[in-house]
């Protein structure tokens, strides 16, 4: 009887070991399609923002209008009525573009260079487009209270304010 209960005792030890071992080989397929599906969601993260400027030049490319909307804005002419609600879209697609990669780089999808560029843009484009400027203005304005976005809602206050300064000086 006393050999009976070493033989169950040995096949319940050897039981529990293949448990381990087996739960142990899941947590590793898990980890492993985690990092796989974290991989996915940088790529897509970093497609979405290269497909945002994308995006922009096509508009640019397919419609003359846009180039010449651009030219003023560039050289702070004069805009009509219909140049102005244009200017102000365009503004607004830069403005969540922007706040798109903020919340990637918040939940980690894309890294601090890749945010970092986001931020440049935001100086280079106040800077080289100085008729867009009141449009970007009134969506920090319009936008401030209600946009979970400080590091990208700062920077454009950040440009605009050395702008002004610049003006005034």
């Amino acid at each position: 009887m006393d050999s009976v209960n070493k033989w169950l005792t040995l096949a319940a030890n050897l039981g529990v070991i293949a448990g381990i071992i087996f739960l142990a080989i899941e947590i590793n397929q898990q980890n492993l399609s985690m990092e796989q599906s974290n991989r996915i969601a940088t790529s897509t993260a970093e497609a979405d923002i290269r497909d945002g400027s994308s995006e922009i030049s096509q508009l640019i490319l397919e419609d003359p209008q846009v180039a010449e909307l651009l030219l003023k804005l560039t050289n702070n002419e004069e805009l009509t009525a219909i140049e102005r609600i244009r200017a102000n879209a365009i503004s607004l697609i830069m403005l969540q573009g922007w706040i798109t990669t903020e919340r990637y780089f918040d939940n980690g999808l894309i890294d601090e260079a890749v945010f970092s560029n986001s931020l440049s843009a935001i100086e280079r484009i106040i800077i080289g487009l100085p008729g867009i400027r009141p449009f970007f203005a009134a969506q920090f304005e319009f936008r401030a209270e209600s946009v979970n976005s400080p590091l990208i809602l700062a920077k454009i206050n950040e440009v605009l304010e050395e702008q002004r300064l610049n003006i005034e000086e």
